[in-house]
């Protein structure tokens, strides 16, 4: 948390919130908590290619050539049964078995833990699963658009078809109400790395 890392967060700080996916949602909670609670804001909250809303739901086959977050789970929930006779294997399976791309498979095969016979990623995927369950499910659009706070959302341009038209639509609504619209037209959805 940011207070067990020495910062107070009691308005007293001029703090600058950012959170990418997953994370996005997150600091839009953290947002919602200090305001309902009356407590100053950040002075600027940022998600990094993540929808404040419910995304869209696709198609097995869209998933898998997006190598969407839908699509990584239900492989990492596939392969989390097997051990493997070392990481180049479960990068192999990962790839052939359940269609990730070289580097999503390598990403993932950093997680794992030595076993009898090999390794095994290392993930507590009912954990996971709850959490991308709970993440999908939550439904922040109110905050955006209420213009209590400022907000600043980067969509990754390589990856607008994941926010669905309505969301998009949604967001440039937004704009100029206390929320501030990028689009980085050449990111995908890891747009800190991109």
């Amino acid at each position: 948390t940011l207070g067990a890392a020495g910062v107070r967060v009691d308005g007293s700080n001029e703090l600058v919130v950012c959170g990418h996916s997953f994370g996005g949602k997150v600091a839009l909670m953290m947002l919602q908590t200090l305001l309902d609670r009356g407590v100053r804001p950040p002075r600027k909250t940022w998600l990094f290619d993540s929808i404040p809303g419910r995304a869209p739901r696709h198609g097995a086959k869209e998933r898998r050539r997006e190598q969407s977050v839908a699509f990584v789970l239900e492989a990492v929930e596939a392969a989390a049964v097997d051990v493997y006779p070392d990481r180049a294997s479960l990068v192999g399976q990962l790839q052939a078995s359940h269609g990730l791309s070289e580097p999503l498979a390598q990403w993932v095969a950093q997680s794992v833990h030595n076993v009898d016979g090999g390794v095994r990623l290392s993930y507590c995927v009912k954990t996971v699963r709850a959490l991308y369950d709970a993440y999908a499910a939550t439904d922040m659009w109110s905050l955006l658009e209420s213009g209590r706070a400022d907000i600043g959302v980067v969509v990754a341009g390589r990856n607008k078809h994941a926010w669905g038209e309505e969301n998009l639509q949604r967001l440039a609504k937004c704009h100029g109400r206390r929320v501030q619209m990028v689009e980085l037209p050449n990111a995908g959805h890891n747009v800190h790395v991109d």
